[in-house]
């Protein structure tokens, strides 16, 4: 059965992205970028704007960083 969590396109990207975050404990910018199709500056500002937000933080450094809601 098709997950209605994301392949709704009228759903925003941020809400798409904490959906995401919900079911795994953590994701990397490269789960986001397949996830909604897109490339890296794209799913690096979604991420910055969660960040920003206080929806989510980031852990690691460098290509180890990985993302957990709050």
């Amino acid at each position: 059965l098709p997950n209605g969590l994301f392949n709704d396109k009228n759903m925003k990207d941020e809400t798409r992205v904490l959906n995401l975050i919900s079911i795994k404990a953590e994701i990397t910018r490269g789960n986001i970028e397949a996830l909604l199709g897109v490339k890296k500056t794209k799913a690096t500002n979604i991420l910055n704007k969660l960040i920003n937000k206080n929806l989510i933080e980031s852990h690691g450094t460098g290509k180890n960083i990985v993302y957990r809601k709050i």
